[in-house]
């Protein structure tokens, strides 16, 4: 079901599916796409968990940011996202840049899995979690290739 919700004065969009008692899983698509990108994840996933597919601020059908955001602020504006939903130690699964919000949203928030799909994660995943390991319980795809971390 398609729905919208304001945090921050910024509309997001986002799609919800799945059994309301099931796991939560936040979807967060790449750079320059949008929910649609990750809506097959979506399928799959949602016969048995409770899945926010969101169209990041200033992709799809979610407004332009205000001003011109980095990592941090699309993290602030998804951790405000999972708190005004009430969503307790969600699964994060981030394509692209969607990988980075969810590294970095996971080195400051309790989740139970991050799931990176083809992102950045070499440069990010160390320094993000601030502990000089990988954030725990981390599936990586990466050029076709998964890992697992931690």
């Amino acid at each position: 079901m398609e729905k919208e919700i304001e945090i921050g004065g910024v509309r997001l969009h986002y799609d919800e599916s799945g059994p309301a008692g099931g796991r939560p899983v936040l979807l967060m698509h790449g750079w320059g796409c949008d929910h649609s990108t990750v809506a097959s994840i979506a399928g799959i996933l949602s016969a048995g968990m409770h899945i926010y597919n969101v169209d990041l601020p200033g992709h799809g059908k979610s407004d332009e940011p205000p001003t011109v955001w980095g990592v941090d602020s699309f993290t602030r504006l998804m951790e405000e996202f999972t708190e005004r939903l009430g969503l307790k130690d969600p699964v994060l699964i981030g394509h692209s840049f969607g990988g980075r919000i969810a590294i970095l949203m996971s080195s400051r928030n309790p989740v139970s899995k991050v799931v990176l799909v083809d992102a950045e994660f070499r440069r990010v995943l160390f320094r993000s979690c601030g502990r000089n390991k990988p954030c725990p319980s981390t599936l990586i795809l990466y050029k076709g290739i998964f890992f697992q971390v931690g």
